[in-house]
């Protein structure tokens, strides 16, 4: 490319860049042209207001003094003009006993601001003496009763409201203070800048300067070209020096440093509702759900057509195409699923299996990952819920899900299906899914699979796909340890944990019940002695049924440990044995998830040599 033609390039280049800055430019002037018009507006502080902010939202919560306004919107005028509205605000102000006079300032200002109200002292005074003589305790019921009287409150519930207004309107004052100081850095960069520019008058004054200069000032930053210019696709730049880029570094940990500022919530938070408040997320997840749903495509439709005239459209097509597509997917994934009948068996009083047949094209996929169940019943259709899965290896083109009993649905269909015989029925379900995707565990020399629960589902179609990726002539080690409280539960997997008999899998059950005392009582409750899983058994004879006494007897291929599992002592094992690498995955409860996590992260220094890898399959509602 000729010199003309590297000019022309860059002469485009750079006309894109300018045409996408007059772009930005002109929507920024739209945006301001639509600021309502206000002149002379003050610069409200709001320390000295803030007790009589929070007096008056909490007087307005227990009680009603005017006939018009709301708690959020209350008719701050005729709240001024009564005297047992100001003598109810009054003993807020003084619940430590006396009132203070920038507290008493503070309820003038908030009432000539907010209701163009003018107090005086006087007035203020006779509230004061009005709430001593005849205040009492709130109403029952504040809604529609309009009263006459001061009320009484609470000094705790003072100071948590008096907390919660801190924390709201002291972020407006605080946001002057941080203007302030954002504004101080640079007079600050721009007077040491113009102090060496000026001390370069003098050469004295240059001497001590020298070492900044050689190491600061004048080296380009992380390269040797500081004059030459680069290029970033249409974006040209030059490399900032050491200093200035000292400069923009500091200014940048000063913006995070300032966002992340004063932003711890207040515990109990009336005002504002915290995280710990989602009352409705964690316990009726479905419906909040679908209320998420229904907002947040009125939000999409609401905010299309406000925008749709003031040119602001084309933002809102990505949110659109991302929200339409996920709602579409969701759906064409239900649907080619199809809604087939499910064979829903209560094994045990708290346990579930759903056996779902699948088509030959889920059959041939072999996935992993989890799917969204959703059980066609007339209260419970529009419910779905997460389960990881495995395809059955005695049934085929067949998904299999074991899922524990809790509420809401699981308990209905546990009540529904102690009505039938052999606790057993045919139920319509839909199928959402699959999600996840299948992880780099067969890569590792070791893989080691820590199952608790009915979480070994999901970890069974893992191994099994690890076992398939394996080539015959291959030395890799796969083990599998299963966390159970008693023997029953390996009785609904034993047909499962029979087929890896002929594999490499090397499988190890922990019994933590009371059930593990019984049937070996030799052995405590926190030691770690391996004894076969026939043995266990057999020694369980005379308490367990006759039929799980004769089927285990097929699986003395496991080895079975009483207590709970030591994890950092299994990862220290496996990572001594494992030649370059491991993989530790994990599903079941979440503390064993934890301490696994925990456990991997204490060694992964420790051994440079190997590399350690983590997967955790548990699935939580945040």
């Amino acid at each position: 490319m000729s010199n003309v033609q590297k000019c022309d390039s860059n002469r485009k280049q750079q006309f894109i860049v300018m045409q996408f800055v007059v772009f930005i430019t002109l929507l920024s002037f739209i945006e301001a042209s639509n600021v309502p018009k206000a002149n002379n507006l003050p610069c409200i502080r709001y320390k000295e207001m803030i007790p009589a902010y929070a007096c008056s939202y909490q007087v307005n919560d227990h009680a009603r003094y005017c006939e018009d306004g709301t708690l959020y919107k209350s008719n701050t005028t005729c709240l001024c003009n009564n005297i047992n509205w100001l003598a109810s605000v009054v003993g807020c102000l003084s619940c430590k006993g006396n009132l203070e006079i920038k507290k008493a300032h503070g309820l003038k200002k908030f009432c000539r601001i907010n209701g163009g109200v003018d107090l005086n002292q006087e007035i203020i005074e006779l509230a004061y003496q009005t709430f001593l003589s005849s205040c009492s305790s709130p109403p029952a019921s504040s809604a529609d009763t309009i009263i006459d009287f001061p009320i009484c409150l609470q000094l705790s519930e003072v100071e948590l409201y008096r907390k919660a207004y801190e924390k709201y309107l002291g972020n407006f004052d605080d946001s002057i203070y941080y203007g302030t100081a954002i504004y101080g850095y640079w007079f600050v960069v721009i007077a040491f800048a113009g102090i060496a520019n000026w001390s370069s008058a003098w050469s004295k004054l240059c001497k001590p300067f020298k070492p900044v200069q050689r190491h600061l000032t004048l080296p380009a930053f992380a390269t040797a070209t500081r004059s030459q210019t680069k290029s970033w696709g249409p974006i040209q730049f030059v490399v900032p020096s050491r200093l200035e880029a000292l400069v923009l570094a500091i200014f940048v940990i000063l913006l995070i440093a300032l966002t992340l500022l004063n932003t711890d919530p207040v515990a109990g938070d009336p005002i504002y509702y915290t995280k710990d408040n989602a009352q409705l997320r964690r316990n009726w997840y479905e419906t909040f759900l679908v209320m998420h749903f229904v907002l947040g495509m009125c939000w999409l439709v609401g905010c299309w057509v406000h925008v749709n005239k003031l040119g602001f459209i084309y933002f809102y097509y990505p949110a659109a195409i991302v929200w339409s597509v996920d709602r579409l997917a969701r759906i064409v994934r239900l649907v080619s699923f199809g809604f087939p009948r499910a064979d829903v068996t209560l094994l045990e009083d708290d346990l579930i299996k759903i056996v779902i047949p699948v088509s030959k094209t889920w059959q041939n996929r072999n996935h992993l990952g989890y799917s969204y169940v959703y059980f066609w019943g007339a209260d419970c259709f529009w419910q779905s819920h997460p389960f990881t899965f495995m395809h059955s290896p005695t049934i085929g083109r067949h998904m299999v899900c074991f899922c524990r009993v809790k509420g809401g649905v699981t308990q209905k269909l546990r009540n529904f299906l102690k009505t039938k015989p052999n606790r057993q029925d045919q139920i319509r379900v839909g199928v959402e899914g699959p999600y996840g995707m299948p992880s780099s565990i067969p890569h590792a020399d070791s893989m080691v699979f820590i199952a608790g629960g009915t979480g070994v589902a999901g970890i069974y179609q893992e191994i099994v796909h690890c076992i398939k990726a394996l080539e015959p002539a291959c030395d890799k080690t796969i083990k599998l340890i299963w966390v159970v409280r008693n023997y029953s539960s390996i009785e609904w997997f034993q047909t499962e944990l029979e087929i890896l008999e002929e594999t490499k899998v090397d499988i190890t059950v922990h019994i933590t019940g009371s059930t593990a005392a019984k049937g070996a009582s030799n052995i405590g409750s926190n030691e770690e002695k391996e004894v076969s899983l026939k043995g266990a058994f057999n020694q369980q004879a005379l308490s367990s049924p006759s039929s799980v006494v004769a089927e285990a007897t097929d699986l003395s291929f496991i080895k079975i440990s009483h207590g709970r599992p030591d994890i950092p002592e299994i990862v220290d094992m496996n990572i001594r044995e494992c030649r370059s690498s491991v993989s530790f995955v994990t599903s079941g409860h979440p503390k064993m998830a934890d301490d696994m996590r925990r456990a991997v992260c204490q060694k992964i220094d420790s051994v440079p040599d190997k590399s350690i890898h983590f997967y955790d399959q548990l699935q939580v509602w945040a």
